[in-house]
C-alpha cells in the first residue's frame, strides 16, 4: 500500500484534491473504470480513476454513484478532464455530492494519462514493500562491516541495539553467558524451551510473554547448519514484525562471530580436556593438577563426576545446555553414546537437579558418583559407573553408588529377594558381556579367581588362559562391573555377589 498523500504529491502527475482531506488513508491499487457501477469488480482501498465517459452525474445520479463508492471502500475518485475528454470540467453535481458522501474528489487534468496514474501507484507500492527488504539489507551490512573492522561479537551486538534500540544477550551452545546484557537474562523457563528445541534439533526462534509483561525473543545462532548459541533480546511491548526480522538478519551475523570466538578458544579447550583427562586418571602429582587448573581457567574446591547415556548428539547438546544449573562450572569428555561430566563446585542439591535434568529430557542409564576434591575425582568417576550400571539394570534414570560398606550393611540385613536384587545388580553388566563374547567367560573366570584366593596364576591354570590374559580379564572386570578387586572391601562385595549367584540366590 502507499498512502495517498504521496500520491498526491507526485510531481509529474499534477492531481488535485477537491473534495475531503487524505489522512492517513493507504491506497491499495489505483483502477480505471468507466461503467456507472464499477463496485461489483472492486475490493476496498482502491483510488479509482475514470473520465465519466458513461456515467451520469446529474443530480440523484451523482449522489447514488458516490454512495456506492464509499459504501465499497474505495479512498478516492480521480476525474480526468479537459478540452478533448468527456468533461472540461469536474460537474458541480459530482462535487456536491462527493462532499456529502465523504468521498475524496481529485481532479487529473488532460496531460496525464489515467494509466500515468495507475503506474505510478504501482511503483509506489512496490517501492514501499520494498523498503523493509532493503532496510534489512543495510542493516546487514552494516553489521558485517562492523564484524570486519575487528570489534568483534561485542561491537556488532553494540551496532545492532545503535540501529534499532534492541538490546541482546548473547549465550553459548551450553547456555553459558558470553555478552551479559542486564535485564535480558534466561530464566528457567525460556531455559527449558531452549533445551527442548535442542532436544528435537529445531532451530526455530522462540518468544514468551513473561509475567510482568515484558516480551522476550530468542534466536538461534546458526553456522553450517548447527547452532553454536542463542541472541536473547526482550522489551516491554511485543515486537513488531520489523524487530522480528531485523534480529532474524542479525543471527548469521552474530553466530559467524561467535563460531570464530569458539575457533579462538581453542587452546583453552584443550587445556580443558587435559585437566579432564588428568583428573580421571590421577597420574599427576597436586602442584601439576594446579598448573593445569589455572591453564584451564578451572576453579574448584571439589569434583563430582556424572556418568549419563546420551543416544544421539541433540540429547547431549540439550543436557550441556543444562549444566550450569548443577556447578558452577563442568569439563566434558564425549565418548560415542557415553557423556562424562567432571563437576566443578557441585550444588549442594544437584542429585535433585540432575534427577529433574534427566527427567526434563527423557534420558535414563545415569549414574552420579561421590563429591569430594580434586584428587579423588578417579575414585568419583568409578562410583559414577557403577551407579549408571546400577540404573541400568533397575531400569531407573538415575542411580547414586554407595559408599563403601554401605552394600555390606544391607546384606546382612536382607531378605532373600534383596539379596538376589544385589547379586544381580553387580554382576549384570559381566553377564550380558558373557552372553554376547561367550569365549571371554568373564564370570568363569571371577569365580576361579576367588577359589585360588586371589591368586592370578592358580586361576589362569584353572582357566587354561595365560596370566597375562588372566590379568586382561580381571581388567576388564572391573571396568565393567566397576568394582575395584584390590579394595578389601569391594573385592568381598564382589565375592559375595559370586556366591550368591553360585548358590541361585541370585
Amino acid at each position: 500500500m502507499v498512502p495517498l498523500r504521496t500520491v498526491l504529491a507526485h510531481p509529474d502527475l499534477g492531481l488535485r484534491l477537491l473534495t475531503g482531506d487524505p489522512l492517513d488513508l493507504d491506497v491499495r491499487w489505483a483502477h480505471v473504470s468507466e461503467l456507472d457501477d464499477p463496485t461489483p469488480w472492486l475490493e476496498g482501498g482502491e483510488l479509482l480513476l475514470t473520465t465519466g465517459l458513461s456515467a451520469s452525474w446529474d443530480g440523484d445520479d451523482a449522489l447514488r454513484y458516490c454512495q456506492r463508492l464509499v459504501e465499497r471502500g474505495v479512498v478516492a475518485l480521480g476525474v480526468s478532464v479537459g478540452s478533448d475528454l468527456t468533461h472540461q470540467t469536474i460537474p458541480e453535481a459530482l462535487i456536491a455530492a462527493a462532499e456529502k458522501t465523504g468521498l475524496r474528489l481529485i481532479l487529473v487534468p488532460q496531460r496525464t494519462p489515467l494509466q500515468a496514474v495507475v503506474r505510478a501507484v504501482a511503483d509506489a507500492i512496490s517501492a514501499a514493500s520494498a523498503q523493509p527488504l532493503r532496510s534489512l539489507v543495510d542493516a546487514q551490512q552494516r553489521l558485517m562491516s562492523e564484524a570486519a573492522s575487528g570489534s568483534g561479537l561485542e561491537g556488532a551486538a553494540e551496532r545492532l541495539r545503535a540501529m534499532s534500540g534492541l538490546a541482546v544477550s548473547v549465550y553459548d551452545i551450553r547456555l553459558r553467558p558470553v555478552i551479559n546484557t542486564p535485564d535480558i537474562i534466561l530464566g528457567d523457563e525460556l531455559s527449558r524451551r531452549i533445551r527442548r528445541q535442542l532436544l528435537r534439533d529445531r532451530q526455530g526462534a522462540i518468544s514468551i510473554q513473561e509475567d510482568a509483561g515484558r516480551s522476550m525473543v530468542v534466536f538461534p545462532l546458526v553456522t553450517e547448519g548447527r547452532a553454536r548459541g542463542f541472541a536473547v533480546s526482550a522489551k516491554r511491548v511485543p515486537f513488531t514484525a520489523e524487530e522480528r526480522a531485523l534480529l532474524k538478519v542479525a543471527a548469521p551475523v552474530l553466530g559467524l562471530l561467535l563460531d570464530l570466538r569458539d575457533m579462538a578458544g581453542a587452546p583453552l579447550r584443550n587445556a580443558r580436556a587435559t585437566l579432564a583427562a588428568m583428573l580421571l586418571a590421577a597420574k599427576e602429582n597436586s602442584e601439576n593438577l594446579a598448573a593445569v587448573f589455572s591453564a584451564a581457567r578451572v576453579d574448584a574446591a571439589s569434583t563430582q563426576v556424572v556418568c549419563v547415556r546420551t543416544q544421539s548428539v541433540a540429547q547431549r547438546r540439550a543436557f550441556l545446555a543444562g549444566l550450569d544449573d548443577l556447578a558452577g562450572d563442568a569439563l566434558v569428555l564425549n565418548d560415542q553414546d557415553q557423556t562424562t561430566v567432571i563437576l566443578c563446585d557441585p550444588r549442594p542439591d544437584v542429585f535433585d537437579r540432575l534427577s529433574a535434568l534427566i527427567a526434563e529430557l527423557g534420558l535414563g542409564d545415569a549414574g552420579i558418583g561421590e563429591a569430594g576434591p580434586a584428587e579423588r575425582t578417579p575414585q568419583s568417576h568409578t562410583e559414577a559407573v557403577r551407579a549408571q550400571s546400577a540404573a541400568r539394570t533397575r531400569g531407573i534414570p538415575l542411580a547414586t553408588a554407595p559408599k563403601q560398606g554401605h552394600q555390606l550393611r544391607r546384606i546382612f540385613l536382607a531378605d532373600e529377594d534383596r539379596l538376589s536384587e544385589f547379586s544381580h545388580g553387580v554382576l549384570a553388566p559381566l553377564e550380558a558381556h558373557d552372553q554376547a563374547n561367550p569365549r571371554h567367560e568373564l564370570l568363569p573366570t571371577l569365580r576361579a579367581y576367588f577359589d585360588s584366593i586371589a591368586s592370578i596364576e592358580a586361576s589362569a591354570v584353572t582357566m587354561q588362559i595365560h596370566r597375562h590374559t588372566m590379568r586382561a580379564r580381571l581388567k576388564r572386570i572391573t571396568e565393567l562391573s566397576g568394582y575395584d578387586i584390590s579394595d578389601s572391601s569391594q573385592y568381598l562385595e564382589l565375592w559375595l555377589a559370586v556366591e550368591l549367584r553360585n548358590q541361585r540366590v541370585g
